[in-house]
């Protein structure tokens, strides 16, 4: 999504500046860091220049692009399809069949042998979910999003290191960006090969970032006692 989203590549940009502006006092552990990401975004814009022309193209005119115009009728289907079925929705991974078979989708953009019953989805995260699921499964993922960022403020605010802030903090912004992202797009759509991928890739980076911060503050919970 760094490489082709526009929308990722913002988010990349935002997260990492607030990160660093929140440990400012700690700018000569980030910023070799910083400096060697920003060395690598130069050599793959140089080293793919379709890449970083599409990028900064196609963002300049965000409201006048295609793909932005496709969305919003996807969106508009996909709240059809909700207002059909509010209570239940149509059914876990069914949005690619009843969108082609009942709804206008893909608009003459995309073959039906490519994306009919291969994961198309509603270019946004809450909104699949909300005509998949209705509003007992939307319920179900809004508690699971205020979990997490629950779990991400009471582990920053009672966190014994710095360490451990940070990665709450890093936690937070990460959840963050996924909100952000998943506006747009849809990286955790069932019966897509990618959004499986990206299902397990956020499963992994939840469970890592949660255990680093528990680890963190042991850590300083061990060093404070034999200090005493």
């Amino acid at each position: 999504f760094v490489l082709f989203s526009r929308a990722g590549t913002a988010m990349f940009f935002l997260s990492a500046a607030a990160l660093c502006a929140l440990h400012r006092e700690r700018w000569r552990k980030w910023s070799p860091v910083a400096l060697t990401l920003l060395a690598g975004l130069v050599f793959t814009a140089l080293a793919s220049p379709r890449m970083s022309k599409y990028v900064v193209r196609t963002s300049a005119q965000f409201f006048v692009e295609a793909g932005v115009e496709r969305r919003m009728k996807i969106w508009k289907d996909t709240l059809r399809m909700f207002r059909a079925r509010p209570l239940t929705g149509t059914g876990l991974g069914t949005y690619d069949e009843i969108a082609f078979s009942r709804y206008g989708a893909p608009y003459g953009h995309f073959s039906d042998d490519r994306f009919r019953r291969g994961g198309w989805h509603a270019h946004n995260v809450h909104l699949h979910i909300l005509a998949e699921t209705g509003i007992l499964g939307f319920s179900a993922w809004v508690y699971f999003l205020f979990c997490l960022a629950a779990m991400g403020v009471r582990s920053r605010k009672q966190s014994r290191s710095p360490e451990s802030r940070a990665l709450s903090e890093a936690f937070l912004l990460s959840g963050a960006c996924f909100l952000v992202l998943s506006m747009t797009e849809n990286l955790i759509a069932p019966r897509v090969h990618q959004s499986f991928r990206m299902n397990l890739t956020l499963a992994l980076l939840i469970l890592l970032s949660l255990s680093s911060i528990r680890w963190a503050d042991r850590a300083a919970g061990r060093a404070g006692v034999l200090v005493e």
